[in-house]
């Protein structure tokens, strides 16, 4: 099946009569048949299905190579669990531009294959329909106060945001920030703490954003970003979700919610917030907050106490330094120690493979290329990602801890992490290194043991117990 596919794609299609023309302005049709008369598509096992969600492009140009290359991901949520698949367009590969960060519903069949090594889960559409956002029609929009009519910006992007402090005992309150510069970026976020020159810092906080939000840039003469955040919650489980963005009467309307948690939640200190991509629009802005899941019902958001363009945002927490020391002091004799509750981060992949020169967390692909050395920071993440047999790193919600063993004078050696515990708004890493068995036959080399580790995402801080080894001598300095 897969061999007469890829034949049926190097021939070409022709043109749909009813492909929607691609930009142009023009809103495009709330319907339209694809592949449904198709006889691959008919011979194709399965029963026909309902996916809705978020339609979404990856940048394909440049990258070759054998397997599929599928130029859309339908973005879908159901029951608090976000889950992606490719969308099957072949021979069109710029059939569904027009529907780019529009909800969607596509009728068709799941189809899931192992190519060349790979796992493909995938949408085969035979037709697509555009959900319509009940009372949020662009014709029929009017702001949650007052009568005025405003015109819906189109979302193009969106993703978690990451810098929301979680610290109990400081300012508890969310933020809502309009960011329409770089350095407006870099003073809302733990970027305006790094020491180099302006230019360099306002790049990579703006690299670093487009890859949360799975772009290929931030263009700031055209797009802006849109900040929300729910403050310091005592728990996981808690979700911002930025409903739309309109514009009227000289005035920016963000509609957000704020979902509340069902079932087992993550027992830690947390801030949920969400960024948003748009185009770069003028005014004032006024956040107004709908009722989410266990919400009592809207409200609006006063903008003197969360202001669209913060005066000062060194409110905003700096990211946490990464710490290679021991926990800290325990209580001595006759000292009351106080009751801590803690939690274990589940492992979801481990090779090891040793990234870098020692022990380190990396919470992004540029600093993960930084570490290996590479140009090519989606090649370093897929790279690492095969080593630790998982199919992609997702950094807006995940991050790597790399445990390294020292340098060692013959082989033998071995890093193992027994556990990860999250308690006191640190996270520790407890580690051994095993060493050869006596008489064991060992190379007779010197080695680097180490054990790189795929966790979820953790913005405190990272400690190390046993510390680790320390300088580029040999064994255990």
């Amino acid at each position: 099946m897969c061999a007469t596919t890829f034949v049926w794609i190097l021939s070409g299609l022709p043109a749909f009569a009813g492909d929607p023309a691609v930009g142009g302005g023009k809103e495009p049709p709330a319907k339209l048949e694809l592949f449904a008369k198709e006889g691959w598509y008919k011979e194709q096992e399965g029963k026909e299905q309902e996916f809705v969600g978020i339609l979404s492009k990856v940048n394909l140009k440049g990258k070759v190579g054998f397997g599929r290359m599928n130029p859309y991901r339908l973005e879908m949520e159901a029951d608090g669990k976000k889950t992606v698949r490719e969308v099957y367009v072949p021979g069109k590969p710029e059939i569904l531009d027009p529907y780019v960060g529009k909800k969607i519903k596509l009728i068709g069949k799941p189809v899931d294959m192992d190519l060349e090594g790979r796992k493909y889960a995938e949408i085969w559409p035979a037709r697509l329909e555009v959900v319509a956002d009940k009372a949020k029609n662009a014709k029929e929009v009017r702001s949650q106060r007052g009568d005025a009519e405003v015109r819906l910006i189109k979302i193009i992007a969106r993703a978690n945001w990451p810098y929301g402090s979680t610290n109990p005992d400081g300012p508890r309150e969310g933020h809502t920030l309009v960011l329409r510069s770089a350095a407006e970026l870099v003073a809302a976020t733990p970027f305006k703490n790094r020491d180099a020159l302006p230019e360099v810092v306002e790049k990579q906080a703006t690299a670093e954003l487009a890859t949360m939000l799975k772009v290929d840039g931030i263009d700031w003469k055209k797009q802006m970003l849109t900040v929300v955040t729910a403050g310091v919650k005592g728990t996981g489980g808690f979700s911002v979700d930025i409903a739309s963005i309109g514009v009227g009467d000289k005035m920016l309307t963000v509609t957000w919610k704020l979902n509340t948690p069902k079932g087992a939640v993550t027992q830690a200190f947390t801030h949920p917030g969400q960024v948003v991509l748009v185009e770069q629009v003028e005014g004032k802005a006024k956040f107004v907050q709908e009722a989410g899941k266990g919400a009592k019902g809207p409200r609006d958001v006063d903008p003197s106490k969360s202001p669209a363009r913060p005066a000062d945002p060194s409110d905003l927490p700096a990211q946490p330094a990464v710490r290679f020391d021991s926990p800290a002091r325990p209580a001595s004799d006759g000292e009351e120690k106080p009751a801590q509750k803690t939690r274990e981060l589940k492992i979801i992949g481990q090779t090891p493979t040793r990234v870098g020169a020692g022990s380190a967390t990396i919470r992004s692909a540029k600093e993960l290329a930084a570490a290996t050395g590479e140009k090519d920071e989606d090649a370093a993440s897929a790279r690492l990602a095969k080593a630790l047999k998982v199919e992609s790193i997702d950094w807006a919600k995940q991050m790597i801890i790399v445990v390294s063993g020292g340098v060692q004078r013959t082989g033998g050696y071995s890093v193992t992490v027994n556990k990860l515990e999250v308690g006191d708004k640190v996270l520790t890493v407890h580690w051994k290194l095993n060493t050869p068995k006596p008489g064991q036959p060992v190379t007779q080399a010197i080695t680097h043991p180490a054990q790189t580790i795929l966790v979820e995402r953790f913005e405190g801080e990272v400690r190390f117990d046993p510390a680790p080894p320390k300088g580029k001598g040999l064994g255990r300095e």
